[in-house]
This record gives C-alpha cells, structure tokens and sequence, in this order.
C-alpha cells in the first residue's frame, strides 16, 4: 500500500511539474482573456475567466511530464505494486484481509468525499478563485450572466441551444436580473465579482 501512495505522490508531482512548465510559456499562444462556460460531470455550471493559454494548455488537455519514460516507468511499478498486493492479500489470514479491505474501503471514501481536498491549486504556480452562486438566484442564469455576454454571443448561445429560445420569457427575466444585479455590483466594488 505505501508503494502506491509513493507512486501516486510521484506521479501528481510530474503532472504539476508539467503544468508549471506550461505557464511559463513560449510564446506561441497569446495571453488574452478569455471566458470558458463548463458542465462539469456533477453537472454544476462553472464560469471561468482565465488566458486562452491557460484554457487550451492547462485545462483541457492532459499535462505531458517531462520525463515520461521515467513517468511511465513509475506508473509500471504501481501497477506491478498492485499485483503483488492482490496475490499476498489471498494468501494472508482473514484478519490482514478485512483489515486491508477496510483500509482500501475507508481511504477511497475520504477520496471521493474530498477530506483534506484544495481543489484551489492547480500545479503550483497556477490557484482557482472560487465564488459561489447564490442559490436563490436560479443557478444557471447566474453562471450565464457572470460570464458577461455581448447580444452577439446570446444569440449564439440560443442557436447552439445553450440559452433556451426568447419564448422562455421566466428563464430570460432571471437572467437580465441577474446581468442588472452583476452590473450594479460592478460599480460598488470597481468591476471585481
């Protein structure tokens, strides 16, 4: 069990390395602003303003490490680990057996809820700004506003079949409040939501 959390710890070194070298950059894509609407598989909506770099390299493809005969390598052990788990875990006693079993069990719940999770840091030169919709404000109005469309790009939301049709007049209201209120909000705090 410790070879695979060593190998873990190894290979997520790697991909943040990875990413690292990626913000640093070469020079081919240009570091305009960009805004990014994302469904992710919990199906919350995600607004992210972030560099067309950024979006393209770090967040919607997989990091390339440097080394990767040295990452594939690693990844061979932990799965030559595993394997030599599974075989002693048969020929142990019971009680090693359930033990072992409630650590696997116990250790991938605490994954899967999180515990001790900062989702915040992305690599180490790279963190998330997170803020919450207000629930009551119907989220994804909320999301759609935050991403500050000009007319142009409502209606390619419309015609992509993103935004509902203008005949959705309750969905269209939520959303030119929210749009107002983001507005409002604006110049209190000097553009900064």
């Amino acid at each position: 069990m410790a070879t695979s959390v060593v190998v873990r710890r190894i290979i997520l070194q790697a991909n943040e390395l990875a990413l690292d070298d990626i913000l640093e950059g070469d020079g081919q894509l240009p570091d305009e602003m960009v805004k990014v609407f994302v469904t992710t598989p919990s199906g919350d909506a995600v607004t992210i303003f972030t560099s067309r770099r950024v979006v393209l390299d770090c967040l919607l493809t997989t990091p390339h490490p440097k080394k990767p005969t040295i990452y594939r390598l690693t990844r061979a052990v932990g799965w030559l680990a595993f394997g030599a788990q599974t075989i002693s875990l048969g020929m142990s006693s019971l009680l090693i057996q359930v033990v072992s079993v409630l650590i696997i069990c116990i250790s991938t719940v605490m994954v899967v809820a999180q515990v001790g999770s900062d989702e915040m840091p992305v690599g180490t030169r790279l963190k998330l700004l997170r803020k919450d919709a207000d629930v009551n404000e119907g989220l994804r109005p909320a999301a759609y506003a935050r991403l500050r469309l000009t007319k142009e790009e409502e209606d390619s939301m419309v015609a992509w079949n993103l935004f509902p049709h203008r005949t959705n007049v309750d969905w269209w209201q939520r959303y030119r409040a929210r749009v107002r209120a983001l507005g409002n909000s604006d110049e209190k705090t000097g553009g900064n939501i």
